[in-house]
């Protein structure tokens, strides 16, 4: 849930297992340390925004310098998970028989020719599952990509723009 203080913190994957593990306080107080270092890459107000208003929320684990060690993170577009034909569902590649195993993402994008029509798109990147953290939102498991929360806004939206066009439309009727 992304309301109020959020926080990213581990949990066993087997339900039954005790909550006072030793080896899980260790590793969210780690973790909890590490989120604090990358606050200024990955603050949580910026998760929850591109979530709610994309749908998607995709942060790229990349490799730092051999010499300097450790990873970066960044934030992705979700316009750039695509594939070389601009499918966003492509841009995620999962086992043809279970859409919830992820195997890795495409990274895309759009080019444009010198007069700036888009000609196409080019893949910039092929993720492995294990460096991108994938988190979607108003969807089932099943399905590839979120939903963005802007959508339910959308049609109430739009009728409320109809009803005052008809309304300006009956006032000018009136007065004529």
């Amino acid at each position: 849930v992304l309301g109020g203080q959020p926080e990213v913190v581990l949990v066993p994957e087997d339900p039954e297992a005790s909550s006072d593990n030793q080896v899980i306080k260790r590793a969210n107080k780690k973790l909890r340390k590490e989120m604090k270092k990358l606050a200024l890459h990955l603050s949580m107000g910026e998760m929850k925004t591109r979530a709610y208003r994309d749908g998607d929320l995709f942060i790229r684990r990349i490799p730092r310098d051999p010499e300097i060690g450790g990873y970066d993170y960044r934030f992705v577009d979700p316009e750039d998970v695509v594939d070389e034909n601009g499918n966003e569902l492509a841009g995620v590649v999962t086992d043809p028989h279970d859409v919830v195993s992820v195997r890795e993402y495409h990274l895309s994008r759009q080019t444009y020719n010198a007069a700036g029509v888009a000609e196409g798109y080019v893949t910039y990147a092929v993720v492995p599952v294990e460096d991108m953290v994938h988190v979607k939102i108003d969807c089932d498991s099943t399905e590839k990509r979120g939903r963005t929360r802007l959508l339910t806004a959308l049609d109430p939206t739009q009728k409320h723009r109809d009803l005052l066009i008809n309304e300006v439309v009956l006032r000018q009727s009136q007065s004529a």
